[in-house]
């Protein structure tokens, strides 16, 4: 149990100091031995945990659309669970203050800085999680009648928009 406990410490120490460096430096800028820098570890401790820094985004990405995904409430229409236009707002003010309860995480997820293939996909599969999530919460808003007729894509785009252009902004980037 100790020993477990201790792997399960150690892992989270290097996934903390990844995110800092990813948010100091950028995915691009960023290499392993910054985060083994971060994290003081040896190199070979950081290999026994993860075979690159792509897998460890890899990881940070899923988790950060874990986080949003489970600040969000299905929307009921039982009586007691209150007016469904209450609801979608109570899932908004969620999503929100996941995205800035895990900020860094947001910023190195929407600064969008990649430089490889590889992690350019993870990073549009991302963004394509993000835009079905917005996009089924407009689609539900409509069916509620109280979203209008709209092309869903392209507000739920708009919205990943203006989510990146914040992280940018919040990053010192041109925002």
């Amino acid at each position: 149990m100790r020993a477990q406990a201790r792997r399960e410490q150690r892992r989270s120490t290097i996934l903390a100091a990844a995110v800092a460096v990813f948010k100091d430096k950028g995915y691009h800028a960023a290499s392993v031995h910054d985060i083994i820098d971060a994290a003081q570890i040896a190199r070979g401790t950081f290999y026994l945990y993860f075979t690159s820094k792509r897998e460890i985004f890899a990881e940070l990405a899923a988790t950060f659309l874990e986080l949003i995904r489970g600040s969000v409430q299905k929307i009921s229409l039982d009586p007691a669970a209150g007016e469904p236009l209450a609801q979608m707002r109570a899932n908004f003010r969620r999503v929100m203050n996941t995205v800035l309860e895990h900020g860094d995480l947001a910023t190195i997820m929407l600064r969008g800085d990649a430089g490889d293939s590889e992690v350019r996909a993870q990073l549009d599969l991302f963004y394509a999680q993000v835009i079905a999530l917005i996009g089924q919460a407009v689609r539900v808003g409509h069916a509620l009648g109280f979203a209008r007729d709209c092309d869903v894509h392209v507000i739920a785009v708009a919205a990943l928009a203006g989510l990146k252009r914040g992280a940018r902004a919040d990053a010192g980037g041109a925002g």
